[in-house]
């Protein structure tokens, strides 16, 4: 994975996209579904079977860690965030 001054950059900028496309009225499970989906295949085209089912694992397990987008976006500075 890149070092960490990319992945915040990284971030911020789909982060930024996302929050654009939802102000501009697109329906946030929309964008989240698309999101999912994406991140999902990406995952799925680079990862070994079973390193893909670690990740996927992974996400579950982490799922209450997440916090809410609008929390997420007020953190400009990214400390919000939960990556796997």
């Amino acid at each position: 994975m890149s070092d960490d001054t990319t992945l915040t950059e990284t971030y911020a900028i789909l982060l930024g996209a996302a929050a654009g496309i939802v102000t501009s009225g697109t329906s946030v499970l929309e964008v989240a579904a698309c999101l999912s989906q994406i991140g999902l295949s990406l995952y799925k085209d680079h990862l070994s079977s079973e390193d893909y089912d670690a990740i996927c694992d992974e996400i579950s397990n982490r799922r209450h860690l997440i916090t809410g987008f609008l929390d997420t976006v007020d953190a400009v500075d990214g400390s919000n965030r939960v990556l796997h």
